[in-house]
């Protein structure tokens, strides 16, 4: 029995071109990302990875610091979210893998330095550089965040185009 469910695991593997195994276990990167539109339209993106057990899923934080050229003045907030990453395809020597990201927080209006609900999706692209612990990402990010803290409508979303550098460890 343990035989055949080995044979199911590797042939399922197989033609879903996914290779469980070559996941990592942990990823920390950084990278900037461009918010178009906002007043401090550049941040500087921290990210954390926690593979869930053997699967395709993670969970996913991360912490958006705008990068703000002001002289003077209140420093502009961070924003932080968590959700989940999902590895949907994966190329067979883990090269390549198209990842999906559904992350809810909170972020500061930069408008009114309020405090509001941030709801974001993001899909990437994610690039191992050789068999190096090494990881890049080109994504694009659709972020959701409320027009004020008490109104609960959420302003049009906006398109968020961004570069992780990744560093994984634990696993394969």
């Amino acid at each position: 029995m343990k035989t055949k469910l080995t044979l199911l695991l590797a042939l399922a593997c197989c033609a879903f071109g996914q290779t469980v195994d070559t996941l990592p276990a942990h990823l920390i990167g950084f990278g900037p990302t461009w918010n178009r539109g906002a007043n401090n339209p550049y941040s500087a993106d921290l990210n954390f990875a926690v593979r869930v057990g053997t699967t395709k899923f993670y969970s996913y934080t991360s912490v958006a610091t705008p990068i703000s050229f002001q002289t003077g003045g209140q420093p502009v907030a961070s924003s932080i979210t968590t959700g989940g990453a999902y590895v949907a395809v994966q190329s067979a020597g883990g090269a390549v893998s198209l990842v999906f990201i559904a992350q809810a927080g909170f972020s500061s209006l930069q408008q009114t330095s309020t405090i509001s609900p941030q709801f974001s999706g993001s899909v990437g692209v994610d690039f191992r550089i050789g068999k190096s612990p090494v990881h890049v990402m080109p994504f694009a990010k659709a972020a959701n965040a409320s027009t004020s803290a008490t109104s609960g409508a959420l302003a049009t979303a906006v398109l968020q185009p961004g570069i992780q550098v990744l560093f994984s460890f634990g696993g394969k």
